[in-house]
């Protein structure tokens, strides 16, 4: 084995630090590898079918458990997105936590 990846921490603009760990293969790296291989089923959500502007995107990122969709079945892919709802997909995207 390598040796592990080392935590990180930054300081945000008001002089708060934030410990940003990399991410690291663990109990999820299968479930990532099955969630590829489910993309090639049924669209998840009714109202974004297959051929849709974006369905594969939205696919891979119900797969990978960075959305869940509005609730309901559906995704919601027209409304705008706010700046909270984008910081959270991206931290669950880039594999970020902070401590408790």
């Amino acid at each position: 084995m390598g040796r592990p990846a080392e935590d990180r921490s930054r300081e945000n603009g008001a002089g708060n630090r934030t410990v940003v760990r990399p991410r690291r293969p663990g109990p999820h790296a299968d479930f990532l590898a099955q969630a590829d291989q489910r993309c090639t089923g049924a669209p998840t959500f009714g109202e974004v079918p297959e051929g849709a502007f974006g369905y594969q995107q939205i696919e891979a990122l119900f797969a990978s458990v960075i959305t869940g969709g509005c609730g309901g079945g559906n995704d919601c892919p027209d409304p705008p997105v706010t700046r909270a709802q984008m910081t959270v997909f991206l931290a669950k995207a880039l594999g970020l936590h902070w401590p408790n």
